[in-house]
C-alpha cells in the first residue's frame, strides 16, 4: 500500500509512528492539537483549485522538528486532517511501499539465525530439530538428510538476508548510519585537534598533526596580506574543523583526506592581550592518521549509536549464521 492510500486506523498509526508518539490516537477523526502539529512542523495545508479543491498537504520541516526538511512531496486527501497525516508519513519514510514486511523481514532474519546459532552452540543436530518440527520422527523408515536440512537453512538465510539487504528500511538505515558518521567524524577531529592546540599552549610542543600552529598561523597572515606576519601568541585554540576544502567560487568540497581549520588566538601587543582574527588553513592527514580517525569514529558508533545498533544486528547474525551453517555442510559433503 502506498503512502496515497493509507486512512483510517492504519494511517494512525504510520503518523504516530512518525511523530515518536504512542499509538492509539485516532489522527484522522479528532487530532489534538492539529493547528500547534501545523506550525511547529511547518506542514502547509489547503484546498487545491488545480485538483478540483482537493486537499493537500506538505511538509516543510524547521531545524530541529520531529520531521525532515524538505523531505516531502505535496499529497492529497479528502480531508485537512488525511492530507497532513499522509504528508507527515511521506516526509518521514518516503512515499513508497508503507507494508510491514521490512519490519517482519527483519524481525525473521535475525529470528532464524540467532536459532541456528544457538542450535549450533547447544549442539543440536539442525536434521534432529526438523524431525522434530515436521513431525516425522516418529515414522518408519522416513530419515532427514543431514545434508538437505543445511542446505534448507542455508538457502533461507541467503534469501533473508537479500530481503533485508533490498528494503526500504535497510536503505533508510543506512542513510541515517552515514549521516551519523560523518557527524562522529567531525567531532573527533575537532577533538583531536583542539587536544593538539592545548597541548601546543602549554608544552610548546611540535603537534603530529598540525606540526608548528605558530608557523601556519604566520603562512596564513601572509597570504592575507597583513603587514604583521609573525605576532607574539599568548594562546591559541580551535574555532571549527572540517572534513573537506573550498574552491576558488567559494563552494564547500567534501573530502576525506584534505581538511579545513579555522584557529582563534590571542596576540600580545601595545594595550594588552588582545583576540586577533580567525585563521583558516588547509591541510592534508597521511593514512595513518585518516586511519585513525575512522577507526575512532567507528567506535563511537559500535558503542553509543542507536542506528548502528539497530541495522547492524541483522548482518551480524546472518553472516555468522551463514558461514557456521556453510562450515557445517561443508563438513557433511
Amino acid at each position: 500500500m502506498k503512502t496515497s492510500e493509507l486512512a483510517g486506523r492504519q494511517l494512525d498509526a504510520w503518523v504516530a509512528k512518525a511523530l515518536g508518539e504512542e499509538p492509539g490516537t485516532a489522527y484522522t477523526e479528532e487530532w489534538p492539537n492539529f493547528d500547534r502539529v501545523q506550525e511547529r512542523e511547518a506542514i502547509h495545508v489547503a484546498p487545491m483549485p488545480g485538483k478540483n479543491y482537493q486537499w493537500c498537504a506538505i511538509v516543510v520541516g524547521r531545524p530541529g522538528g520531529r520531521l525532515p526538511e524538505g523531505r516531502g512531496g505535496w499529497v492529497e486527501g479528502q480531508n485537512p486532517r488525511l492530507a497532513v497525516g499522509r504528508a507527515i508519513v511521506s516526509a518521514r519514510f518516503g512515499g513508497k511501499s508503507m507494508d510491514d514486511e521490512d519490519s517482519k523481514i527483519r524481525r525473521n532474519l535475525i529470528a532464524v539465525s540467532s536459532v541456528i546459532l544457538v542450535l549450533a552452540w547447544l549442539k543440536v543436530p539442525l536434521d534432529l530439530v526438523g524431525e522434530r518440527l515436521l513431525g516425522v520422527a516418529s515414522k518408519e523408515g522416513f530419515n532427514l538428510s543431514a545434508k538437505r536440512v543445511r542446505a534448507a537453512a542455508l538457502v533461507l538465510l541467503v534469501y533473508l538476508t537479500l530481503r533485508f539487504r533490498f528494503s526500504n528500511e535497510q536503505q533508510e538505515g543506512m542513510k541515517t548510519l552515514r549521516a551519523e558518521y560523518v557527524g562522529a567524524e567531525r567531532r573527533t577531529l575537532k577533538r583531536w585537534l583542539a587536544l593538539e592546540l592545548a597541548c601546543f599552549t602549554r608544552f610548546g610542543w611540535k603537534m603530529p598533526v598540525l606540526g608548528d600552529p605558530r608557523e601556519r598561523i604566520s603562512v596564513a597572515r601572509r597570504k592575507q596580506n597583513s603587514v604583521e606576519a609573525v605576532v607574539p601568541f599568548v594562546e591559541i585554540s580551535l574555532n571549527d574543523a572540517i572534513l573537506g576544502t573550498r574552491d576558488p567560487a567559494g563552494q564547500f568540497i567534501p573530502s576525506t583526506r584534505k581538511v579545513t581549520a579555522h584557529i582563534k588566538y590571542f596576540a600580545r601587543i601595545e594595550g594588552g592581550d588582545a583576540p586577533m582574527p580567525l585563521v583558516p588553513f588547509e591541510f592534508e592527514l597521511s593514512w595513518l592518521q585518516r586511519l585513525s580517525l575512522s577507526s575512532v569514529s567507528i567506535l563511537w558508533l559500535t558503542i553509543y549509536s542507536k542506528a548502528s545498533t539497530f541495522f547492524m544486528t541483522p548482518w551480524v547474525l546472518s553472516f555468522a549464521a551463514i558461514g557456521l551453517t556453510s562450515r557445517r555442510m561443508w563438513q557433511v559433503w
